[in-house]
């Protein structure tokens, strides 16, 4: 057992039983096994907007981390806005209305706990936390 853990052990490991046997004859066997270092992303979701004529685009990232982080836009109410992405996201904004909240929420089993970043839209500007 190796404690801490560190992103450089994981790989594959074998094991190896070996016993002098029945009779004298020796005899050994092995088996393998993958072990997988999980891993949170380094800092925070970073969240921004573009805009393109009257469209609003939500923009989020999070790089690093094993496994990848799911980042997912949603509205304050909790309601999803698109699908969960590996890393980055991005999504068309269906609320224009001003201070209308919009929330990423990066999740991992690597992640505990979730880490978020936010933008409130504000005409003719855009807040974005952190």
């Amino acid at each position: 057992v190796r404690s801490p853990v560190s992103r450089a052990d994981a790989g594959t490991y074998t094991c190896t039983a070996v016993s002098s046997g029945i009779m004298g004859q020796p005899a050994s066997t092995s088996a393998q096994l993958e072990v997988a270092v999980l891993y949170p992303p380094d800092g925070n979701p970073v969240c921004n907007v573009t805009t393109s004529g009257n469209d609003v685009m939500l923009n989020c990232e999070l790089q690093g981390g094993n496994p990848s982080a799911e980042v997912t836009w949603s509205m304050s109410d909790g309601q999803q806005v698109g699908s969960s992405q590996q890393s980055v996201n991005q999504a068309a904004a269906p609320d224009l209305t001003d201070n209308t909240v919009y929330i990423c929420t990066a999740t991992s089993p690597a992640l505990d706990p979730n880490r978020t970043c936010s933008v409130t839209l504000m005409s003719p500007t855009v807040a974005v936390s952190p």
